[in-house]
């Protein structure tokens, strides 16, 4: 069996439709008010029509805030959804993506450092998985991508085996300030999850967000 729901306007509707349909959850708490403040009212003076009526037209508008904010909830809810679909399509692929993560392989590795705006001085470290640094150089300066190759060398020039090395980009603006950036690395995508953060890639290079996404590789 189905139960159809119809609504309709007019004055005469009021009686017959729940306080709730119309004000959402938090209408015993506006009836309350309201009914409070016309018992309380002075009988010589009572409520303007004009303030009433406007009183009425605020609870309505912040009703359709709460209800646009709910609405927005589920859109975005939907959204993440669809991004871990599509992530699914993903595992197995070469990929770009901004990590720390580098993975050396025949004694050499390739990465890029991308800068949004122009830096004063920036610097690019390597470090094994032990923390200590092998490698080091000076970064860009001019926004956008500038590639950067290494030999699998430390600063002695000894080699160093292949595997597995962070990368970590520090640039320094016009305030002094340092700030750390991710590069971009080539890595293949093993795995998706979905947390509180939205969609996550699991690769060698590390576990990122999917906004960090920089590209698919041919």
């Amino acid at each position: 069996m189905t139960t159809s729901v119809s609504s309709s306007t007019g004055a005469s509707s009021l009686g017959s439709t729940s306080p709730k349909s119309i004000f959402g959850s938090n209408a015993s708490t506006f009836l309350n008010m309201l009914t409070t403040q016309l018992k309380n009212q002075n009988p010589t003076s009572p409520m303007d029509t004009t303030a009433f009526t406007s009183q009425l037209v605020q609870f309505s508008q912040v009703e359709q805030l709460m209800n646009l904010s709910t609405s927005f909830k589920q859109v975005s809810g939907r959204m993440d959804d669809a991004n871990f679909v599509q992530a699914m399509d993903l595992v197995g692929k070469n990929v770009k993506v901004q990590a720390h993560g580098l993975e050396v392989k025949n004694a050499s590795a390739d990465f890029a450092v991308h800068l949004d705006t122009p830096a004063v001085a920036s610097s690019v470290s390597i470090t094994d998985q032990n923390g200590m640094q092998v490698w080091y150089a000076n970064g860009p300066t001019a926004s956008g991508d500038t590639p950067f190759h290494w030999d699998g060398k430390d600063m002695a020039g000894n080699q160093l085996p292949d595997g597995e090395y962070n990368v970590t980009v520090s640039t320094f603006g016009k305030d002094g300030k340092a700030t750390e950036i991710a590069p971009i690395v080539e890595t293949t995508v093993t795995g998706v999850a979905r947390g509180a953060n939205g969609t996550t890639l699991t690769t060698p290079a590390g576990i990122v967000s999917l906004s960090s996404l920089y590209g698919i590789v041919k």
